[in-house]
């Protein structure tokens, strides 16, 4: 079995402690908090260490999860990679591309698997919307739009783009298969600091594809919601739904003698598989570790991202030089 240490027990590290406690392949988690390490030894009943170099020492530690602030995931992964460790990091893989190509080529020299936590790309509403796609149902995919919205943690480290952001671009890099050749970007200081509280992100892809993102964390109400526009049907994944989360609708325009005739048959609820989606996450990791096959989310995914999260950022910089 795998022995994985989680670097980090904050905000997310508590989920990635849990499911793998579950899975029989925790062994450690280290923080630097003393009052974060009593909990999780009073609830879980594991080692605790604040020292990140105890645990690259440790031969029997084979892999780490890194669920730490954002501007720590490039250091802390290649001190990781560099001492043999299997790695998982917590969405995003780095800060850009550079330094995401620099653990993706590391990974490789090294052997070991890197991996990033897009854990949508797990959820079992994306695997039926990738098997809807697969089968046709949907036809030509032609539009994609995402809404990520809440009244959320507040964050100092990184913008709402690269918070919240990275959910929905590996959902729409992996339906496109390819890279866009249009980024475009608006970020609004709604509160007057120096982060983007909420960005709106055009993208456009060879293939015809477009697709919107628009994020925020400052929303009075929560809406994470996943729509596909195809040319038969569409399909609406709404994440913050306890029932229903998947529909597809047989909506459209049909071309009759040069127009178009709209077309509205209702909607169809889809049945999910079962299972977690952090759980079969961890589980893809843990096999590949076991294995050497490459998870799904894999380095060069996370790049992928962090690269199309790098250029909006450069649209929003170049926005506000201008301004």
């Amino acid at each position: 079995m795998t022995r994985i240490a989680v670097i980090g027990a904050g905000y997310w590290g508590p989920n990635l402690i849990r499911n793998l406690d579950d899975l029989d392949a925790l062994a450690v988690v280290c923080d630097l908090s003393a009052e974060r390490l009593a909990a999780v030894r009073e609830q879980h009943g594991v080692r605790t260490t604040a020292s990140f170099d105890e645990i690259l020492a440790e031969p029997t530690i084979d892999a780490i999860a890194v669920a730490t602030p954002v501007p720590t995931h490039f250091p802390l992964a290649r001190k990781a990679l560099l001492a043999g460790k299997h790695v998982f990091v917590e969405k995003p893989l780095a800060l850009s591309g550079a330094e995401a190509d620099a653990l993706v080529d590391l990974a490789d020299e090294r052997r070991r698997v890197l991996m990033v936590g897009h854990l949508l790309e797990y959820h079992p509403a994306f695997t039926a919307i990738k098997e809807l796609i697969a089968s046709g149902e949907l036809g030509a995919v032609r539009h994609i739009r995402c809404s990520r919205l809440n009244f959320g943690k507040l964050r100092m480290e990184e913008n709402v783009l690269w918070s919240f952001a990275p959910h929905d671009l590996s959902l729409i890099l992996r339906l496109a298969g390819e890279e866009p050749r249009r980024v475009d970007a608006r970020g609004y200081r709604i509160l007057g600091t120096p982060r983007e509280d909420a960005v709106h992100v055009d993208l456009e892809f060879p293939s015809g594809l477009s697709a919107h993102v628009h994020v925020s964390w400052l929303e009075p109400e929560k809406l994470h919601q996943f729509v596909v526009i195809g040319s038969r049907r569409m399909v609406v994944f709404n994440d913050v739904l306890k029932t229903e989360k998947v529909k597809v609708y047989d909506k459209g325009f049909d071309p009759d003698d040069g127009e178009f005739v709209a077309r509205n048959e209702g909607y169809r609820a889809l049945e999910l598989g079962p299972g977690e989606p952090m759980k079969l996450e961890l589980l893809d990791f843990l096999e590949a570790c076991q294995t050497g096959r490459p998870p799904l989310t894999d380095g060069a995914s996370g790049a992928r991202v962090v690269k199309v999260l790098e250029r909006a950022g450069q649209v929003m910089a170049a926005e506000r030089m201008t301004a």
